[in-house]
């Protein structure tokens, strides 16, 4: 996924930190040789939650489900690249609280006895939502706008 969106995830990360295309390239780089997959080291905090908010606005979800009366958010994080365990570990350097990494091998789907595709292998994970949204965000204008419904609904909880 991380291929896929690698367009979008660079220009969004370039909003954040001014040595993207450095940390873009290196990106492209380990995802296309995967030898040698590895985060690019960052220079402070803010420049770490830059790149999560970067991966999360492209890989990354937020969802808002009614069970009865109830009502759950979820923030998690999906991709396929070699890089997803050192992000899920970059996540918890930053004190976000994840649950358990999650590896999910690819699954061939077959059609009158016929293998026609094999979805590739996933990494996902879900992360506690205040936790993320207090600490990094989204910058996408949907995901901005269930992160407001999150925290205005926690707010009207707690009163």
């Amino acid at each position: 996924m991380l291929k896929n969106n690698s367009k979008y995830f660079i220009k969004s990360l370039r909003q954040f930190i001014p040595y993207a295309k450095d940390i873009g390239d290196e990106l492209t780089f380990s995802y296309k040789y995967q030898k040698k997959s590895r985060l690019p080291t960052f220079p402070d905090l803010e420049c770490k939650r830059s790149f999560i908010r970067g991966l999360m606005d492209s890989d990354g979800w937020i969802s808002k489900r009614r069970n009865g009366k109830y009502i759950k958010y979820e923030v998690g994080f999906k991709n396929s690249s070699l890089l997803s365990p050192s992000i899920y570990n970059l996540m918890l350097e930053l004190g976000l609280s994840c649950n358990k990494l999650v590896f999910t091998e690819g699954i061939a789907s077959y059609r009158n006895g016929k293998q026609y595709e094999k979805s590739r292998a996933q990494w996902s994970w879900t992360i506690t939502p205040r936790n993320y949204i207090t600490t990094v965000g989204f910058s996408i204008a949907r995901k901005q706008l269930l992160c407001q419904e999150f925290l205005k609904d926690r707010s009207l909880k707690e009163k």
